[in-house]
């Protein structure tokens, strides 16, 4: 949502946006979110969140927008129709202060989904506050969970939600997925308990590489 910032307009509704492609007024509601995301089958759903970028100066607009991805998250969860085959994932806010993020931090886990997201990273900050962020945050966080960093595309981080192969990383080793029509009419990844590379065509096996020094805070 940071990418279209300069046309959108949010308030406690949802986000009003005008169409990147013809300019058609819209309103996304956490509501209408999360019916788009069951409407799909998505295994995993993540709430509507108010997002700001990290360097952004005005906090009380930064504290704002994290009370405001609390209630959503909310009204997500009232929204959710399948919760038993869909995952909902809560997305903290707070910015690169390390208060709010505590809060939020304390607030959605009380929500208990099923997944945690850190979001509003990656939006300029140096890389020693964006560690000090998720270093804050994960140890919050309850264990047994999956945790998801958002919007990680440095190169010098993880790069996996990009369309070039991930590069080596003490986290996510390199990483090449075989397109769908390269596996087998058998294969079934979803619900596959098979070893990684028996269904997909990847180098997880070897195990992760040494860190780069220029990953290390």
């Amino acid at each position: 949502m940071v990418s279209l910032l300069e046309l959108a307009t949010v308030t406690e509704d949802g986000v009003r946006f005008l169409s990147p492609h013809d300019g058609t007024p819209m309103l996304l509601t956490p509501e209408a979110s999360i019916s788009l995301q069951n409407s799909i089958g998505s295994d995993i759903l993540m709430q509507l969140d108010d997002v700001i970028v990290t360097t952004s100066q005005d906090h009380e607009r930064m504290r704002e927008a994290m009370y405001r991805s609390i209630r959503w998250l909310d009204r997500c969860i009232a929204a959710h129709k399948n919760p038993e085959t869909q995952n909902l994932f809560c997305i903290i806010q707070g910015g690169l202060d390390l208060d709010m993020r505590r809060e939020c931090c304390e607030e959605m886990v009380k929500r208990g989904t099923p997944g945690i997201a850190i979001g509003g990273l990656s939006g300029g900050e140096e890389k020693v506050s964006y560690c000090k962020v998720v270093d804050t945050c994960t140890g919050l966080l309850p264990e047994g969970k999956p945790r998801y960093v958002m919007g990680v595309v440095c190169v010098i981080y993880l790069n996996y939600i990009t369309v070039h192969p991930t590069p080596p990383h003490p986290l996510i080793p390199s990483l090449t997925l075989a397109l769908a029509s390269n596996l087998s009419p058998r294969a079934t990844p979803k619900t596959s308990s098979s070893p990684l590379p028996s269904v997909l065509t990847c180098s997880t096996a070897s195990g992760p590489p040494a860190p780069p020094a220029s990953v290390m805070p």
